[in-house]
């Protein structure tokens, strides 16, 4: 959910789970959105206000929990949800001079170098 300066994210019945802290994606309508969490997890950007596909700042991307918490305390240089496959969603990162692809649990599935 974006409150106009940062992304948080409610449930069912629209309280909040995790407080607005994090900055947003511009969706192809140019709305504000957030990644949502696909099998307990959702990618940020830990930056402010809003992140764009040709932004890269280091450490600035990261998987959470429903709790807020990063997942195994790793952050990326970029990480934008893909499909791969139709109905399998993944990550597509890149950390430092790697470019990686991560299923929706964060575990490395490819590494390359960049």
């Amino acid at each position: 959910m974006y409150n106009g300066t940062s992304c948080g994210y409610i449930d069912e019945t629209g309280n909040y789970i995790i407080p607005p802290q994090f900055g947003s994606f511009e969706g192809h309508d140019g709305e504000e959105i957030a990644y949502p969490f696909i099998d307990g997890y959702a990618a940020v950007y830990l930056g402010k206000d809003q992140a764009y596909r040709s932004d890269v700042h280091k450490g600035q991307f990261a998987l959470i929990d429903k709790t807020g918490k990063i997942l195994n305390g790793k952050k990326y240089d970029s990480l934008n949800l893909i499909y791969l496959e139709p109905m399998k969603p993944s990550y597509e990162a890149r950390l430092g001079d790697k470019l990686l692809t991560l299923d929706t649990k964060g575990n490395i599935l490819k590494e390359e170098k960049y």
